[in-house]
This record gives structure tokens, C-alpha cells and sequence, in this order.
């Protein structure tokens, strides 16, 4: 037995000894800031060319993480000398909706496979907190899942819909209280200033409350500032269908697609960046604890908005519209129900788009520690 402890004790020590071994040669990053590099296993003095890489950093006395788009080491929270490890290890990329959903037919993926109205099936994400981040736009964000073409209107193809994790600010769902979303002030400020990164200077759309508060809406930093996330986001036909009174998320997602709408107003357009379905919400939470015969109205419980991971804090926007009145929308609020809100209010504002079906998953496991990473 204790021959067996020294031999044990032999073998832990030398792997120590090699993994100190493999990075030992460190090189200058910056003036505080210093780089070992492994690929594929093997030590490098320098960092490889941008390709399908899965990169991991470790870094002492610092935190970083790796920029894939500028294929750089980012270092924050830098108290002294920072050295870091940085492995690259070749990954074969695979299409990201068909990655989602084959994820259904796993126990403990959070991916369901709902038959919706018409036959349809869409492969969503439910339950409190499933494993669907995604590192989009230099932050992250959520994928709500992987959508047909009677959602978005591109014929015969699945595409993964995603949202912004965090909200852009309150902001009013249209400055002069209407519910017409192509003509709205939020679409325009979305699909203009934060679909190319810019700062509305003009202050045309950007208001926290009808014309009389002011928002910030500089998106120089958080908008689509990179053409490569911006040539991933497909253009396609958002629904406009509305209800005059809440229902559940089956009626509410047939609703959406169909023609019921307040006078005059369109029941569909086309855009790249939109928000939330309420259908989405309501779709959020697994059908075990909250059944989908439940009113939207009613999901201040804990089994139905305590479980839907899409339930944000305050008050938050859906595109989904009144349809008996001209100047409402329905929005989720800070208890998990689904209310109507003034157009003209300030609500909390996240992002929603659809990717191209090209974009494939180059690595991550979904966890918000380790998101999936995609290229096109």
C-alpha cells in the first residue's frame, strides 16, 4: 500500500511538472501584461491566425477574456503583472439550429420540442434557468429558440432567435403614443442607430417618456458596432397580430400571427432587429409547473414566472399590440403578468433578432460561464 502512495505521488507530481513545463515561456502582452500560448497541446510563441479556435484564458493577479471578433486577449480588473495561459484548441464547427435541435431528444437541455398551431414545431428554451447563452455582439445574450419560417417568413428554413440579456433602457414603445410598430418610434431607433452602432445626436426617437424625457441612446458602444455580428442578423417579417384581452400562450401566439388588429394597422413588416413575442415570455416557463392553458394575466405565481428564464425586472416591452385601442401595447411587468402599457411609457428595452441560418456554434456549452460562440 505504501509503495502504491509513492507511485501515485510520482505520477501527480509529474503532471504538475509538466503542465508547468508546457507554459513556461511567457511573453510580453503590455508593459503589466504577459502571455503563454498552447495549441493544440503544444507550446507556441505566438498566438495562431484567427480560425476555429476554442479559446481559453487563465490569468493571474487579473481577469480577461478572449475578443473573438478582434481575435485579442481583453485584461480588465488589472491590479499588478497579470500572466496568462491561453489554449487554442481546433474545433469543428457545427450548424447552430441543428446543434439546438438535436438538444431536445437530451433530459436536462431545456430544449423542447412545442407543436404549435397549423402542426408547426418550434424548438424552444424553457424552465428557470436553462443553459442558453450566447456570446453575440461582444456581450451576451439568450437564445429563445429555433424558429420556422411561419414565424419569420423565410421559406423552409430554421433559424435560432436570440435576445439581449440585459435591457438598452427605458424607452418609449412610440413617442406619440401609437401602436404602429413599423412607424413606431422604437423601430425606427432600433433598426436605424442600434442596428449600425450609432449615436442618435439628433434626438429624433430616443425618449424615456412621449416627447418630454430624453433617453440616452448612444449605441456606439452597445449597438451592432461590428459587421460581422451585423452580416449574422437576417432580415425577416415580424407578426403584428394583436388581442383586446389577455389569453394564454397558445391563443396569444395564434393571435400574433393572425389579422386581428386596431384599425388601419398592419398585421406583419419586416425588420432586423424587433423585441420579444409575448408569446416568447409565455413559452418561457415548462408546461409541467405551468400550464399553457394559463393566462398570461395570471403568471404571478411561482410556477409560472418564477420558472420563465425571459422574465426580466420592471416593467419590459413585447412587440405584441393592443388591438382595440390605438395607443396600447402589452408588456410584462415586474410581478411576471402581462398587462397593457402605453405606448408613450418607458419600458425596459431588450433587443430580439433572428440569425441566418448559416451561423454555426464553434464552441461553449450555453452556460453563462461558458457561452456558446458562433461564427458565420
Amino acid at each position: 500500500m505504501k509503495k502504491l502512495g509513492i507511485i501515485v505521488l510520482i505520477i501527480i507530481v509529474s503532471i504538475i511538472f509538466l503542465s508547468f513545463k508546457n507554459t513556461k515561456n511567457y511573453y510580453k502582452y503590455t508593459d503589466n501584461s504577459y502571455f503563454a500560448v498552447i495549441v493544440d497541446g503544444i507550446e507556441s510563441s505566438s498566438i495562431p491566425s484567427k480560425g476555429n479556435y476554442s479559446v481559453k484564458s487563465i490569468c493571474s493577479e487579473g481577469k480577461a477574456k478572449w475578443d473573438y471578433d478582434e481575435w485579442k486577449l481583453q485584461i480588465t480588473d488589472l491590479t499588478s503583472t497579470v500572466k496568462c495561459v491561453l489554449t487554442f484548441t481546433t474545433v469543428i464547427p457545427v450548424n447552430l439550429a441543428t446543434h439546438i435541435m438535436d438538444l431536445a431528444n437530451d433530459s436536462g437541455s431545456g430544449v423542447y420540442a412545442e407543436e404549435m398551431s397549423g402542426g408547426v414545431v418550434d424548438y424552444r428554451y424553457e424552465g428557470d434557468n436553462p443553459n442558453n447563452y450566447i456570446y453575440f455582439n461582444n456581450e451576451l445574450w439568450r437564445i429563445i429558440g429555433v424558429f420556422s419560417d411561419n414565424t419569420h417568413g423565410k421559406t423552409g428554413q430554421k433559424l435560432v432567435k436570440i435576445i439581449r440579456n440585459d435591457s438598452i433602457g427605458a424607452i418609449a414603445w412610440d413617442k406619440n403614443n401609437a401602436n404602429n410598430w413599423p412607424s413606431s418610434s422604437l423601430y425606427t431607433l432600433l433598426n436605424t442607430n442600434y442596428y449600425n452602432g450609432e449615436d442618435e445626436t439628433t434626438l429624433t426617437n430616443c425618449y424615456q417618456y412621449s416627447t418630454t424625457i430624453a433617453g440616452n441612446c448612444n449605441f456606439k458602444q452597445t449597438g451592432i458596432t461590428n459587421t460581422m455580428y451585423r452580416n449574422m442578423i437576417e432580415n425577416v417579417t415580424w407578426h403584428l397580430g394583436g388581442i383586446a384581452s389577455m389569453t394564454n400562450a397558445i391563443d396569444v401566439y395564434t393571435a400574433e400571427r393572425g389579422t386581428t388588429v386596431y384599425s388601419g394597422r398592419p398585421t406583419e413588416t419586416t425588420g432586423y432587429i424587433g423585441l420579444m413575442y409575448l408569446s416568447d415570455y409565455g413559452y418561457s416557463v415548462e408546461s409541467s409547473p405551468c400550464p399553457r392553458t394559463t393566462s398570461l394575466g395570471s403568471y404571478n405565481t411561482a410556477n409560472c414566472s418564477g420558472q420563465a428564464w425571459l422574465r426580466g425586472n420592471g416593467y419590459e416591452w413585447t412587440i405584441f399590440p393592443f388591438s382595440s385601442h390605438s395607443g396600447t401595447v402589452w408588456s410584462v411587468n415586474s410581478s411576471g403578468n402581462a398587462p397593457s402599457s402605453n405606448a408613450r411609457n418607458g419600458c425596459a428595452t431588450r433587443p430580439s433578432l433572428y440569425l441566418k441560418s448559416n451561423v454555426q456554434k464553434l464552441s461553449g456549452t450555453g452556460s453563462v460561464l461558458d457561452p456558446y460562440i458562433i461564427v458565420d
